[in-house]
């Protein structure tokens, strides 16, 4: 899953940096799915990216479904 081109000055591409620092593990599994486009990411890859195995994952991906966050499209695949 590529990230979207953008300009190091693009205060949105701060602001997503700043939140994924921030160590919340919800809120990065969020912006990363949103990141993801409508292509979705797929749960092996954020298992990857997160470092967290697959029970942990998709019981914050259930989480954040539950809040209308996320919506699980099926295959793996979660969009945001």
């Amino acid at each position: 899953m590529a990230p979207p081109r953008r300009r190091r000055s693009d205060p949105a591409l701060r602001a997503e940096l700043e939140a994924l620092c921030t160590g919340d593990l919800r809120e990065g599994l969020r912006l990363r799915v949103s990141r993801a486009g409508l292509a979705g990411a797929l749960e092996d890859d954020l298992c990857r990216e997160v470092g967290i195995d697959r029970d942990d994952l998709l019981r914050e991906l259930a989480g954040l479904a539950e809040a209308g966050h996320l919506v699980f499209a099926g295959g793996g695949r979660w969009l945001g």
